[in-house]
């Protein structure tokens, strides 16, 4: 119980403000995860967020998934040793964020050529911004 008190009072807020500055407009293509680390020796009590117990999990999800994708990741830290497994879906979440990224900058990209492409009839159009556009958009495009 004491942990969704301290949820809902502090880590809720925290959250969302640190959404609010990750979402901005100027930060369109940026990706943003949210990683709960478990430790089982850490104590409950305690001001951290990665001292919340697992079920907060569940209503992190609820509360900060936006649309389809799954944006809310644990983390099992086990003490003492080093395990391969408990990495894999902070790691698979990672890639998905970058890839997501870099599709969306590529689809900006082809966009502002197709705008810029449209416009070379009118005054000031310059081709050498033109042609940087295009040549870095075929450069991220084979890749």
């Amino acid at each position: 119980m004491q942990d969704n008190e301290q949820y809902r009072n502090t880590f809720k807020k925290q959250i969302k403000d640190w959404l609010t500055v990750v979402t901005s407009p100027r930060r369109s293509t940026q990706e943003w995860l949210i990683i709960l680390v478990v430790r089982p020796d850490a104590r409950t009590g305690g001001s951290r967020l990665f001292q919340i117990r697992a079920p907060i999990l569940d209503k992190v999800k609820a509360d900060f998934n936006v649309g389809k994708r799954d944006r809310c990741v644990e983390l099992a830290w086990p003490v003492g040793q080093d395990d391969a497994a408990a990495w894999t879906d902070l790691i698979a979440k990672l890639k998905e964020g970058i890839l997501t990224t870099f599709d969306a900058y590529v689809t900006a990209r082809g966009e502002e050529i197709k705008r810029s492409e449209s416009q070379r009839m009118l005054p000031g159009w310059n081709f050498c911004t033109f042609f940087i556009l295009k040549v870095t958009w075929s450069y991220y495009a084979e890749i």
